[in-house]
C-alpha cells in the first residue's frame, strides 16, 4: 500500500458505512480498524455506521444518500451492485494506492471480478460460498439423510414442514441476493444466465428452466413461504426454528458459534438435479471509495488499507476477519497463508 507521510493527513473526518446485520464481534473488528487508522494516520477520523442491508430489497438507504449527495467516504458493496455504481460515476478507481505485489496478492479470478474497464473499483475482503444447512438432531430424529439431490431435498422438506416450521428456506424476495443464490441450481445442470459472449441470455435454456421450476415448486408447495420475518442470509431462520433446511453462506457457522452455541446444526453441499452435478458461488463484499468524496485522497488511502496489503499487519487483518471473528474464505494469498498456518 502506498502511504505519504502522517504530516499529510490533518483534520479529516471520513465517514465508513458497514453492514448492520453483524454479529457483536464483527462489529468490534471493524471498530478496531477504523481506530487502527487512526493510529497510524494522526489527524484522520475514521467514523463508522452500521446501516442494516442497505444493498438490498427494502433498503434504499445507501442510494438515498448519494441522491442526496451525502453518500459515505467509504463504504462496502456487493458485487452485484459493482457495475451500477461505477456507471453513475459514483466509485473512484483505487489502481494507484496500490502495489504491485499488492495486486498480485489477489487470487486472479477475484482480480478480474474487482475490475471495470482494466481498473480496480473494488477490494473483496471474502470469499463465501452457498451451502445447505440443516437443523442436526430433527434430521436426526426423523431418520432423514442429509438431502444429495433435488428430489431428496423436496421429499425431506416436505416431511419436516410443520404449521410453525417451513421445510426449507430459500431466498424469495427478488434483488441482487437472490440473483446470487439462483445462479448455483441453474449451474448444477449445465446451464447458464448468459452465453460465454455475454451477447444473449441463456437464462431460458433446460437448465435454467429447470432451477426456476424448482423454486417455484418449492414456494407453491409450501414448503418455503414467500417471505420470512428477515433474509435468508441470516441464519437465524434455521436457529430458532423457522425452518428445517436453509440455503446460506458460510458466514453462517461463526454466527451459529457465536449467537447460538448450543444449536446442532450440520451442513452439506447444495444439492443437484439428476444427472446434474455439485456446484456453488462464491459471493463476498467489497470495499470502495466514494468518488465525490471531499477527501478522496485519504478516502481512498483507507479503503486500500482496508482491502488489499502484503504487510503482516495487512495479512493479519485480512486473516482475522475470515478465520476468526468470521468463517469465509480470503480472495488474498497473504491472508489465506496466515490463515492455514
Amino acid at each position: 500500500m502506498l502511504f505519504r507521510s502522517h504530516s499529510d493527513a490533518s483534520d479529516v473526518t471520513l465517514q465508513f458505512w458497514q453492514l448492520g446485520n453483524l454479529t457483536p464481534e464483527q462489529n468490534k473488528y471493524w471498530q478496531n480498524l477504523a481506530t487502527q487508522y487512526s493510529q497510524i494516520r494522526p489527524g484522520v477520523k475514521v467514523q463508522i455506521s452500521f446501516i442494516p442491508n442497505y444493498g438490498f430489497a427494502g433498503s434504499n438507504k445507501l442510494t438515498a444518500s448519494f441522491a442526496a449527495g451525502v453518500g459515505p467516504d467509504v463504504f462496502v458493496m456487493s458485487p452485484g451492485s459493482l457495475l451500477q455504481y461505477v456507471n453513475n460515476g459514483i466509485l473512484a478507481p483505487l489502481d494507484k494506492y496500490l502495489t504491485p505485489a499488492d495486486i498480485a496478492d489477489f487470487a486472479p479470478n477475484v482480480l478480474k471480478a474487482m475490475k471495470v474497464n482494466g481498473k480496480i473499483y473494488v477490494l473483496k475482503y471474502e470469499m463465501e460460498p452457498l451451502a445447505l444447512f440443516y437443523n442436526k438432531k430433527l434430521l436426526d430424529q426423523k431418520g432423514i439423510k442429509p438431502p444429495t439431490t433435488w428430489d431428496e431435498m423436496l421429499a425431506a422438506a416436505k416431511e419436516l414442514k410443520t404449521p410453525r416450521m417451513a421445510g426449507l428456506a430459500i431466498e424469495t424476495i427478488p434483488d441482487i441476493y437472490q440473483n446470487f443464490t439462483f445462479y448455483p441450481w441453474i449451474w448444477q445442470g449445465g446451464g447458464d444466465v448468459v452465453n460465454s459472449a455475454w451477447t444473449k441470455a441463456a437464462i431460458d435454456g433446460p437448465a435454467g428452466v429447470a432451477a426456476l421450476k424448482l423454486f417455484g415448486d418449492i414456494v407453491k408447495n409450501k414448503l418455503c413461504p414467500s417471505k420470512f420475518i428477515v433474509r435468508t442470509f441470516d441464519i437465524t431462520i434455521l436457529a430458532k426454528g423457522f425452518a428445517a433446511m436453509q440455503q446460506c453462506g458460510m458466514w453462517a457457522p461463526a454466527s451459529l458459534a457465536q449467537l447460538y452455541p448450543s444449536f446442532e446444526y450440520g451442513v452439506t453441499q447444495l444439492p443437484h438435479p439428476a444427472g446434474g452435478h455439485p456446484q456453488t458461488i462464491f459471493g463476498g463484499w467489497g470495499v470502495v471509495a466514494n468518488s465525490h468524496s471531499k477527501n478522496l485522497d485519504e478516502a481512498s488511502r483507507f479503503a486500500a488499507w482496508l482491502g488489499a496489503g502484503t504487510d503482516a499487519g495487512a495479512a493479519k487483518r485480512g486473516s482475522d476477519w475470515v478465520s476468526v471473528v468470521k468463517t469465509d474464505l480470503s480472495p488474498r494469498k497473504s491472508a489465506t497463508a496466515r490463515q492455514v498456518q
